[in-house]
């Protein structure tokens, strides 16, 4: 839980940044309700920026902040409360196991011993001396063996004793106590900043729709229709240019050229058919025969005169 929601609340603070270097961006200045509303909704996108970084922050240190301060508080506690735990029960394992050889052995003794000590009576009823004596000195010996085992296996009980005790009455139920308080405790922080994370979002919730609320505002306020006439209004010059569209030219084949449908044709020049210009010369006088009829005409008049 608290890895995951350490992992959450990074998440966010980077798409708070990312959001917060959206709003620091220069962009390209629009025009007219485009820009007003534009420069509005990145004002709007600055606050839920910053309303993302107190919510990580919040989730950083209200929710897993505080059960990651249990389980490192509690670590060391529990590991030792483990491998005491973990000790105990081996010890006591392998001294049952001791416990038992020690008491096949005792029980072994005791049975030599008695017979030795049935041996000595009936030894002792015969008056047999030699083999008296001999009972005698193993009764003593095997006497002395069950003696040693008998104190072998109650050391071994005592042990068993001791460990049993320490597992079932002392440090083992101590452990078990300090372990219920750690998980008891453990689940009132889980419950807490379960509880926390649900505050965090009730109270970010009502501030998320007014920011929202008030992006829909200044993008309600943005006119397509008006920014494009306008625009268009303020690049007029006042002036309106005649167009003149492309048609197509029947071709004449008197002028030799394509000619407009109801345009003049050019009357002279390098379109001007060769036939008309030398017809038009014909008709037309030179200018040295314009001269000469001058000069002619004058020496008629002198002569007359």
């Amino acid at each position: 839980f608290s890895s995951l929601m350490t992992a959450y609340a990074k998440e966010t603070k980077d798409y708070a940044r990312k959001l917060l270097l959206l709003t620091k961006t220069k962009d390209e200045e629009e025009l007219y309700s485009l820009n007003s509303g534009y420069l509005g909704a990145k004002q709007e996108m600055d606050k839920l920026a910053n309303l993302f970084l107190k919510t990580a922050d919040d989730i950083t240190y209200k929710v897993a902040q505080p059960v990651e301060n249990h389980l490192k508080e509690t670590h060391k506690i529990k590991q030792k409360g483990k491998e005491t735990g973990r000790k105990l029960i081996v010890d006591l394992t392998e001294t049952v196991k001791i416990l038992s050889t020690c008491k096949s052995e005792y029980e072994k003794a005791m049975r030599v011993y008695d017979q030795s000590k049935a041996d000595n009576e009936r030894a002792a009823n015969l008056n047999e001396l030699y083999n008296s004596t001999k009972v005698k000195k193993k009764l003593e010996s095997d006497k002395k063996k069950a003696e040693a085992a008998e104190k072998k296996y109650r050391r071994a009980v005592e042990k068993t004793q001791q460990l049993e005790s320490k597992l079932f009455d002392t440090d083992m139920p101590r452990i078990m106590s300090e372990f219920e308080e750690m998980e008891r405790t453990r689940v009132f922080t889980l419950r807490s900043s379960i509880e926390a994370f649900s505050r965090t979002y009730s109270d970010l919730i009502p501030l998320l729709e007014n920011v929202c609320s008030n992006i829909d505002s200044h993008v309600s306020s943005i006119d397509p229709d008006g920014d494009v006439n306008q625009f268009i209004l303020d690049k007029r010059n006042g002036k309106d240019k005649e167009t003149q569209r492309t048609q197509f030219e029947e071709y004449n084949s008197q002028y030799r050229a394509c000619v407009k449908e109801g345009a003049t044709p050019p009357v002279s020049g390098a379109n001007t058919p060769t036939l008309q210009r030398r017809d038009s010369q014909a008709i037309q006088p030179s200018a040295s025969s314009s001269r000469l009829s001058t000069n002619f005409s004058q020496s008629d008049s002198f002569s007359g005169s």
